[in-house]
């Protein structure tokens, strides 16, 4: 397996780790597809060893940075969800974290689609 077809397989598998991809010789069009396949960078050969350590600290600061949001993320609307349950409660608003749920599906198949 090779170039775009590992990127693709990797991102289908673990979509949350940055693929950097180590190509032969400079191809502008297997750039791009490897960039569209989900490549976080691709580095040409040879490859200068402070320039390959760079890219590899980049991907890995930017995949911790991904999961951090992540995480503050689901924080949030949890706190969000626990705001939606109190009004009902405390103001009869019956219904209203069911809407919010529905609103949240609704975005969320938004970014998939």
């Amino acid at each position: 397996m090779e170039g775009v077809t590992f990127v693709r397989a990797v991102r289908k598998f673990h979509p949350q780790l940055p693929v950097l991809l180590l190509i032969e010789k400079h191809d502008q069009d297997l750039i791009w597809q490897a960039s569209d396949a989900g490549a976080y960078d691709v580095l040409v050969k040879p490859i200068d060893e402070g320039l390959f350590q760079l890219a590899v600290h980049r991907a890995l600061e930017a995949s911790r940075l991904r999961g951090q949001v992540k995480r503050e993320e689901e924080r949030l609307l949890g706190a969000v969800r626990r705001v939606m349950r109190d009004l009902e409660v405390f103001y009869g608003a019956h219904g209203l974290q069911s809407h919010f749920e529905a609103f949240m599906n609704s975005v969320e198949a938004e970014g998939t689609g």
